[in-house]
């Protein structure tokens, strides 16, 4: 991962670019005299640039949850796209791709049937949880590091691990959202040494503009308030923590991909899925729970294409797009 900047004085040319997942960030914008700037994070440019609301960029955000790329959030702002590079010169700005992931597929279809593809997925994930002499690139060699958070590939990470473990979980009980029992049932199983801290409101509450400040930029995931008591109480014990961080994407594990088979399934007959459309979005407004909203909004959109009726559960998770045009 990086981001990077060279300077070529022979040729009064600067070199960016960016590695091909996008993992570092690089920020870029044109301040009022026309100096071209740069920099990790956006508050940096906050001294050169008046920073102001790209409201088209909140209008995605409050639909998506995120801003996607180039955009930032913020008007003249913009992030140089994974994959790409980047030339100042005499003759202006220019980018360029240099790494595409869906031309390397099409370049390098797999040779592989889909039973094939599932048993290298296993054998790979399997791979990535040994405890082998490569992976010191990835767990530290030499740096005592920590389980956070149980996850499939957390499991699969105490199978195969030969040293001792110290493990982290945070419980949220006052918002019913309390899995230390069942993180405690796999703590004893594997015979780790187990911490368990607890969450409150007052302390998220107390967390949010400290945290604001570091991200600056829009950022919709509230798990970052809970990660960040926890990292506080992990960090008095240990330096170094994996975590299961993007299972459920990889593995399915949101509550949203039930529904959405289950809205396929209402689908399968037309004249259910007109009635349940209503009813699910009446029930939505009546007990204000947005869940049954989204899902009448999917099993409506479903009935004319499934394909959007996908990006309307998943992506649009707080507002739908009806409801961001009348705003915007």
């Amino acid at each position: 991962m990086f981001a990077l900047a060279i300077w070529d004085h022979a040729q009064a040319r600067l070199f960016v670019a960016r590695d091909r997942i996008g993992k570092k960030p690089f920020f870029y914008a044109f301040a009022p005299d026309g100096s071209f700037v740069f920099a990790s994070e956006i508050k940096a440019l906050a001294s050169v640039i008046d920073l102001k609301p790209d409201w088209e960029s909140v209008r995605l955000f409050l639909g998506l949850q995120y801003v996607p790329a180039p955009r930032t959030g913020f008007q003249g702002v913009l992030q140089l796209l994974p994959g790409t590079f980047g030339a100042l010169d005499a003759t202006g700005w220019h980018t360029d791709v240099y790494n595409d992931w869906s031309t390397v597929a099409k370049k390098e279809p797999s040779q592989l049937n889909e039973v094939q593809l599932v048993e290298e997925f296993a054998f790979q994930t399997r791979r990535s949880g040994q405890d082998s002499p490569a992976d010191g690139r990835r767990f530290g060699r030499g740096v005592p590091f920590r389980r956070r958070g149980f996850g499939g590939h957390g499991r699969l990470r105490f199978k195969y691990v030969t040293r001792p473990l110290q493990t982290f979980t945070m419980g949220f009980p006052s918002l019913h959202m309390d899995e230390r029992r069942e993180a405690r049932t796999v703590a004893e199983y594997f015979k780790t040494d187990h911490f368990e801290f607890e969450a409150k409101p007052e302390d998220l509450l107390r967390l949010a503009d400290g945290l604001i400040k570091h991200y600056d930029a829009p950022y919709a995931d509230s798990s970052a308030l809970p990660l960040w008591l926890l990292a506080q109480a992990t960090a008095k014990e240990i330096k170094v923590v994996l975590t299961g961080d993007g299972g459920d994407e990889l593995f399915g594990g949101y509550r949203r991909y039930v529904a959405y088979d289950q809205a396929m399934s209402i689908c399968r007959t037309p004249v259910v899925g007109k009635i349940s459309a209503p009813v699910s979005t009446y029930i939505g407004s009546l007990l204000h729970d947005v869940r049954f909203k989204r899902m009448g909004e999917t099993i409506r959109t479903m009935q004319a294409c499934r394909a959007s009726a996908y990006g309307e559960l998943f992506l649009r998770l707080i507002f739908l797009d009806a409801e961001t045009a009348v705003y915007f």
